[in-house]
């Protein structure tokens, strides 16, 4: 589901992956655009700057919680992966991270299986670290790729070890290298 599929159509093929466009704030939109979707990775998000406050509302609670809600009564879903943020529990105050965390409940308390992923600040330079996985409030700074971003929430979708997790992930250099899936099984 996506605001543009022009620009999504432009992006690397994912075998499998169908574009299809549909309003967050609508709830039958987001109903119908799940069709008979066996699996969600949701990426939306607010923009940070400049700060829009009903949008950032909008978009980080109403927009989740619309396709939480769809998900759920679609019946036919597998498994939910939401990206958060990290720090999600800590920075309260700051309001596109307090609707982040309100999404992050609601997901919790919906029944669906789902993976929480809250990575450190977004790059887009894909670098040779290894990521760094661990639990919920344990980390609070660092960085990540979008393509290892990317990987988490893929290799979530294969591995039970995921299930009803919230995961904060950042790249070190100079880490072990291992496998995201067994990153899970650490957790």
């Amino acid at each position: 589901m996506v605001r543009d599929v022009y620009k999504a159509q432009r992006l690397p093929q994912i075998r499998g992956c169908e574009y299809v466009k549909a309003d967050l704030y609508n709830y039958e939109a987001v109903r119908n655009a799940l069709g008979d979707c066996n699996v969600v990775i949701c990426a939306i998000g607010a923009r940070a700057f400049p700060l829009d406050i009903l949008k950032t509302y909008q978009v980080e609670y109403e927009g989740v919680i619309n396709l939480v809600s769809a998900a759920k009564n679609q019946g036919n879903l597998k498994k939910f992966i939401l990206i958060s943020t990290i720090g999600a529990t800590y920075l309260q105050l700051v309001p596109l991270i307090f609707w982040k965390k309100q999404a992050e409940l609601y997901l919790q308390r919906s029944g669906l299986d789902y993976t929480i992923v809250r990575p450190g600040g977004l790059r887009n330079t894909a670098e040779p670290e290894q990521v760094v996985m661990q639990g919920a409030d344990s980390q609070f700074f660092g960085g990540i790729s979008r393509q290892k971003v990317a990987e988490v929430c893929t290799s979530a979708l294969i591995s039970a070890d995921a299930s009803h997790k919230i995961v904060e992930v950042i790249s070190l250099s100079g880490t072990q290298r291992r496998s995201v899936v067994d990153l899970f099984k650490s957790v």
